[in-house]
């Protein structure tokens, strides 16, 4: 990777929000892996805290496995693995108090096997307190094994910041390490090493517009004006008029060019920004359980970092730990830019739960505190999945309502979901209009086209114009089986069955578990004189089937087929 190449990547709004994108992280799975054979324990009570803790650690619940390997600790087990688990364990459950106890007794055996993780924490510790020094000793001490090659340049180049030296001439491997190197530059106020990367990085041949504009970002956020002007021109050279680029330029001459990234206010502070870094690579990469440990590690220095807290939300989500996640998305407070954001997530995961009243309130607060029309929207969503279509109108009309009645194009999905539910509750009428209008703001979104197209194919209505409609949904998401099916369904409404059947199997294999997919398809068969296969469809129909009156509906055809006569209907278009 060149260093234009790191410079663009590392230095993008994009990248600085969520560094560590480009290559990989560079910490595998086993590098903080707490996982091993079980000792040979004196008890069953001890051996049944260490199986809780392994179990309770592979459905990713923390905090259990730690309590559980601490009171193995308690109980007196000697045992070099325990202690290094236990160590893990209660960093990554957020323990820190507990995790650098243990560190500094795993330090003290000789026999240790593996204390790099140990200095780590130590080494975290003596900056938390301050002691530069302390933690340059520790540093010099690790051993060169796989995780203190990857964390180690991090915690030499932010220690060495702390004592006021600029060591970052080694932070050029990857993207996340120089954009460390500037953030040092930075809090620092020594540019030095980082113009000479920059002029490096300017006079690469066949420089894209785009990457000229953020070398001059650079240039312009260090305080080189003359240098950020020249590549700012020279951009617009090979790009005239690009408003991106103009409006930098602007910005600069103005002199309200914006900062890349905040700064931070201390070396201590620097190196919880790299920690939680390192988290969000791992979390990108789906290594969890090493990403949880650095994100409480970030933590452990800088306990007010939010961006962290919402990381360790996420992870916790992403292995079902709701209340975990819920409550790191509480810590966020009314004023954060993310707080709306979060309380989204917060119902979410209550629906998860299968806790849709507290969803609804925790919605309905932020409705009361925000006016948050997207918070009221999301109620209606609730009640409409949960099949109560009258509350659900209320609430829509409700978001209406707080939009002064009227409903502006960016809010065009108010009209979808509002016909979907007047639709459900026999207002057709008001119900079409509602998707027509949302159609017009949303000519080719899917899955209005096929809603109102098959709204009125299952009515025998406007067929030929449902049936374009419906094919160009099919076209945008050719795998998603609902469609496929609205478009077999309005083929077999024409009259169409030869041309239905094989476009109904088609939504069969898509989605082989629908009631009202195998009973088009056992329809179309039976039209097309397969009479065995449409009993089997409709079997299977019947085995999925869940309300009382479908049942019913799918015995009488396995019992006397298709008798009714199905005359085409009207086919004109509106």
């Amino acid at each position: 990777m060149n260093s234009l190449h790191l410079i663009i990547a590392a230095c993008s709004m994009a990248a600085c929000a969520a560094p560590g994108a480009q290559g990989g992280s560079g910490i595998s799975k086993a590098s903080i892996e707490t996982s091993s054979p079980a000792p040979e324990q004196k008890s069953k009570v001890g051996a049944g805290d260490y199986l809780i803790s392994r179990f309770a650690q592979r459905h990713f619940d923390w905090k259990s496995a730690n309590a559980h390997i601490q009171a193995l600790i308690k109980s007196g087990i000697d045992n070099d693995e325990i202690l290094r688990r236990g160590m893990i364990l209660s960093m990554g459950a957020g323990d820190s108090k507990t995790a650098i106890a243990l560190a500094k007794e795993m330090l003290g055996r000789d026999n240790a096997d593996n204390k790099v993780i140990a200095q780590l924490f130590l080494g975290a510790d003596s900056v938390r307190r301050g002691d530069f020094k302390q933690a340059q000793s520790i540093l010099q001490n690790m051993p060169d094994d796989a995780t203190a090659k990857f964390v180690s340049p991090y915690m030499n180049a932010w220690v060495q910041a702390g004592l006021g030296h600029l060591r970052i001439d080694h932070l050029k491997e990857n993207t996340l390490q120089l954009y460390h190197a500037i953030l040092i530059s930075d809090f620092l106020h020594d540019y030095s090493e980082v113009k000479k990367t920059l002029e490096k990085a300017k006079n690469v041949e066949d420089i894209h517009p785009e990457e000229m504009m953020r070398i001059a970002d650079i240039y312009a956020h260090i305080g080189s004006k003359k240098e950020a002007m020249e590549m700012y021109d020279r951009a617009l050279k090979s790009a005239p008029g690009n408003p991106q680029i103009l409006e930098h330029k602007s910005q600069l001459e103005k002199g309200t060019n914006p900062p890349l990234f905040v700064k931070v206010s201390s070396a201590g502070d620097g190196l919880a920004r790299a920690f939680s870094d390192i988290a969000t690579a791992l979390y990108q990469e789906y290594n969890d359980e090493t990403a949880r440990v650095f994100a409480n590690l970030a933590l452990f220095l800088q306990p007010d970092m939010l961006d962290t807290k919402l990381l360790l939300a996420q992870i916790a989500a992403r292995h079902d730990q709701f209340d975990e996640a819920i409550s790191y998305y509480k810590a966020l407070p009314r004023t954060n830019d993310d707080y709306k954001s979060a309380q989204y997530k917060i119902a979410d995961l209550l629906m998860d739960e299968g806790h849709t009243d507290e969803a609804i309130q925790t919605l309905k607060a932020l409705v009361e505190s925000h006016h948050d029309v997207e918070a009221q929207i999301r109620i209606g969503d609730i009640d409409r999945r949960e099949e109560n279509f009258g509350a659900a109108l209320e609430a829509y009309n409700k978001a209406v309502s707080m939009l002064d009645g009227k409903i502006p194009n960016e809010y065009w999905h108010l009209h979808y979901v509002r016909g979907m539910v007047l639709e459900q509750i026999g207002q057709w009428d008001d119900a079409e209009k509602e998707l027509k209008a949302a159609l017009a703001l949303q000519p080719n979104h899917p899955y209005i086209l096929n809603y109102l197209g098959y709204a009125w194919a299952d009515r025998g209505i406007n067929l030929a114009k449902a049936q374009e409609m419906i094919a160009r949904a099919v076209e945008l998401r050719p795998s998603d089986g609902y469609i496929v099916d609205s478009l077999g369904w309005v083929k077999y409404k024409l009259g169409h069955y030869a041309e239905a059947a094989p476009i109904l199997e088609r939504a069969v294999s898509l989605m082989p578990y629908d009631s009202t997919v195998n009973d088009h398809l056992g329809d179309a068969y039976w039209k097309v004189g397969r009479y065995r296969e449409a009993r089997f469809q409709w079997e299977r129909a019947k085995n999925h089937a869940e309300d009382k009156a479908t049942i019913e509906r799918l015995t009488q055809k396995l019992e006397h087929g298709l008798h009714e006569e199905h005359a085409v209907a009207d086919v004109k278009t509106p």
